[in-house]
């Protein structure tokens, strides 16, 4: 990401040359201000007022070009924040779909908010001040030669003694600065908790606790802020008591060489404001030098680097999966021994039993968020370890009690913006029932409102359009009243596809319409022999 760390690169040029410009003029200004005292003082009247027009001509000028600078400067600022950020968001997107770890997106997060603020308000920002104080410093350089060339030493003695004191300060910000990148990292990712149970929270009455570990990681992060602001200080302390002494130096050097030189008033005029102007950038220099670098290494955060995929086994379509005799679960644990489950192309799979027996430990392994302890899953007869990451979860489609539903048109949210016409999504809409709602219809606030049964037969629709070939149903029914959970197993039983429902729910009037039916029971998974099997197995566990 280091080249970005000059912004839009075009803008960039722009704004160079506006800065230098709007410096150029006011050297101008001076010089000619200059001319006019030793004007005046010669009693040359013709002269002054033929110079005083073309400094009103170039004042004038002067904010013109002051207004478009400043313009250019906040459209750069823009430009090179918008190119940064969609960069990131295509790296994100480009990473693959199992290297996305539930651990990596508090790290997205904090990125894309609070470090894409520090960079743009202690870096990309700094960016045109430091030019300006170039500028600034080359024009003062200038004016100092003009009147004596000697005079240029001593800014450039200055500058050198800065840029040697910005690189030991900026060290210790540096330092303070990535601590203060990893406690709001955790403070981000504990909000983002927080807010996602906050009905759990609510329901267990845990707010004490929560709160007690709010206050943990929001004083972290002051803590580094304040320590940051420290160092900071620091440096601008040390660096105001060296530009003090240097300018009590200047003014006598300056009046050393003024007696010495015989130069004119209006000289004097002009080495002392190109002092002046000279000042000012050498004393913010240093600080704001040692603040970009301090901060410049969270950019290097935002350097995504894919891993090079070893899968390379291709598929196009689905026509079984099996598990055989696969033990499933964790490095540390094992939860399910002698996994045998065979899913094949067109079959109604339930998958039932008590919560906490392991049925989302299957769940997990076909999504491949995580890999068997012993044995290997096949698809179509490839492990699924091999199958390229998009090949393999193209042929899939989830549903489950939350789902992805986002603020906007509902046709949207169903085709996911891909190029479907509106009568098949009418279409597809009718078979999952929702034929009473308008395509058009705007979903607000991420699905509020819709009714829990609506978000589950949005999620059928979009698994129809995009011609997913096995719905995978995750607990679907576990908040819905009875009535409509029975309505939406019957749609979904009714559509021609592969399906797997994963449930501690059932309906008996359903059962037959399944191919298969699993129990999952005592650490393992058997096929059902019978539906009275499943209706007595499923009775005992509600009654414990």
């Amino acid at each position: 990401m280091n080249k970005y760390k000059t912004g839009h690169k075009l803008s960039f040029v722009s704004m160079v040359f506006s800065i230098f410009l709007n410096s150029a003029l006011y050297g101008t200004l001076t010089y000619f201000i200059g001319t006019m005292v030793d004007l005046g003082l010669e009693k040359n009247l013709s002269e002054m007022f033929s110079l005083s027009k073309l400094l009103v001509v170039i004042a004038l000028l002067s904010l013109v070009v002051g207004f478009v600078t400043s313009f250019i400067e906040n459209g750069w600022i823009n430009l090179s924040m918008n190119q940064l950020k969609k960069d990131y968001i295509d790296q994100v997107l480009d990473q693959d779909i199992l290297e996305v770890q539930k651990e990596k997106i508090p790290r997205y997060f904090s990125n894309l908010t609070n470090d894409f603020d520090r960079y743009e308000t202690k870096y990309i920002k700094s960016i045109p001040q430091m030019i300006g104080m170039g500028a600034q410093f080359s024009i003062a350089l200038v004016l100092l030669s003009v009147v004596n060339p000697a005079l240029v030493i001593v800014p450039i003695v200055m500058l050198v003694m800065m840029w040697n004191r910005s690189k030991k300060s900026s060290e210790p910000i540096k330092e303070k600065e990535q601590e203060k990148t990893e406690s709001l990292e955790s403070y981000t990712q504990y909000i983002n908790e927080t807010i996602l149970g906050y009905e759990v929270i609510k329901q267990h009455q845990i707010e004490e606790s929560r709160e007690q570990q709010f206050m943990d990681h929001a004083t972290q992060v002051q803590k580094d802020n304040y320590q940051v602001d420290v160092e900071t200080t620091k440096v601008e302390a040390i660096n105001s008591l060296m530009i003090n002494t240097l300018l009590v130096v200047l003014v006598i050097v300056g009046m050393v060489v003024a007696v010495n030189t015989g130069v004119t008033f209006g000289n004097i005029v002009i080495v002392f404001s190109a002092f002046s102007s000279v000042l000012w950038p050498i004393q913010r220099f240093s600080l704001v030098l040692a603040e970009m670098r301090g901060v410049s290494d969270v950019i290097e955060n935002f350097s995504l680097k894919s891993k090079v995929s070893k899968r390379n086994v291709e598929v196009s379509e689905f026509n079984e999966l099996i598990f055989d005799h696969n033990d499933l679960g964790y490095d540390d644990e094992t939860i399910l021994k002698d996994v045998d489950l065979e899913i094949r192309k067109g079959e109604k799979i339930l998958i039932i039993g008590p919560s906490g027996a392991g049925k989302s430990t299957i769940l997990k392994t076909i999504r491949q968020s995580i890999t068997p302890c012993e044995g290997i899953v096949t698809l179509n007869g490839h492990n699924i370890n091999d199958i390229k990451a998009q090949n393999y979860f193209e042929l899939f489609s989830t549903v489950d009690q939350v789902g992805f539903i986002f603020s906007g048109k509902l046709k949207d949210n169903i085709t996911l913006f891909q190029d479907i016409d509106d009568h098949k999504v009418s279409t597809v809409m009718k078979q999952v029932g929702l034929g009473e709602l308008d395509i058009n219809t705007s979903i607000q606030n991420d699905g509020d409102n819709l009714s829990g049964g609506q978000r589950a037969r949005v999620l059928l629709a979009r698994a129809l359009c995009l011609d997913a070939q096995v719905i995978i149903c995750d607990e679907i029914f576990a908040s819905l009243d009875a009535s409509v959970a029975r309505s939406i197993e019957a749609d979904l039983l009714s559509l021609d596809m592969t399906s797997i429902n994963v449930s501690h729910i059932f309906f008996e009037e359903n059962l037959p319409q399944y191919t298969r039916i699993y129990i999952v029971e005592n650490s393992t998974i058997k096929i059902a022999q019978s539906l009275q099997e499943v209706h007595d197995r499923m009775l005992e566990v509600s009654h414990n």
